[in-house]
């Protein structure tokens, strides 16, 4: 499972670059309401946008929650879940699944 989310993650960074580097991280501690969970860490040089996956959820299910968290970093600084989220998760994807 590890294996397809980071060709799924390679894939977003080459079609749709972010501001800063992406990394991704499953566990199994997640609130008990969030499958995946997308946070901007570091400052200067070392900023990035960590995403985090349940590890305990099915690879569709973490394939989908990857392309979600995906486009909250490339919508960031926007309200979560707001229009230019939405355009951005049709990218993301459209990247992954083709048209």
């Amino acid at each position: 499972m590890a294996g397809r989310l980071l060709q799924v993650l390679n894939q977003l960074r080459r079609e749709l670059p972010t501001d800063y580097p992406v990394r991704m991280r499953r566990r199994r501690d997640l609130c008990s309401d969030s499958n995946g969970t997308c946070t901007l860490l570091g400052a200067g040089k070392k900023r990035r946008y960590s995403i985090v996956i349940r590890s305990t959820i099915s690879l569709e299910l973490a394939v989908a929650m990857l392309i979600h968290e995906y486009a909250e970093a490339l919508a960031w600084g926007e309200d979560v879940h707001s229009a230019r989220w939405a355009r951005e998760y049709g990218r993301a994807y459209r990247a992954v699944h083709g048209d």
